[in-house]
């Protein structure tokens, strides 16, 4: 566990949780992706960042192919976010 996290702190609390939300709810939540249809314009850069998550079809359309987040994918979701031109995409922690 890294340095600047509480020793209280279980080892399976996701990193990227806030340190005000108390350890047995960080343990009980899972990161997911989540799409504002009402921003997107299908431009494809989430496509490009994270292809097993996010399809654009020929149309325009994008389809996300997954919610939940596979910590491995993290950095690379991150990225899709950052780049969305449109700003529709985010990622949040929600309860299991």
């Amino acid at each position: 566990m890294p340095a600047d996290v509480p020793a209280d702190v279980p080892a399976d609390v996701p990193a990227d949780v806030p340190a005000d939300v108390p350890a047995d709810v960080a343990a009980e939540s899972t990161p997911r992706v989540f799409v504002d249809r009402n921003r997107c314009s299908g431009n494809g850069v989430c496509g490009l960042s994270a292809p097993e998550y996010f399809e654009i079809s020929d149309d325009g359309a994008m389809s996300l192919l997954r919610e939940e987040i596979d910590p491995a994918d993290r950095s690379r979701l991150d990225q899709a976010v950052l780049h969305c031109p449109a700003g529709a995409l985010s990622l949040r922690e929600e309860r299991r």
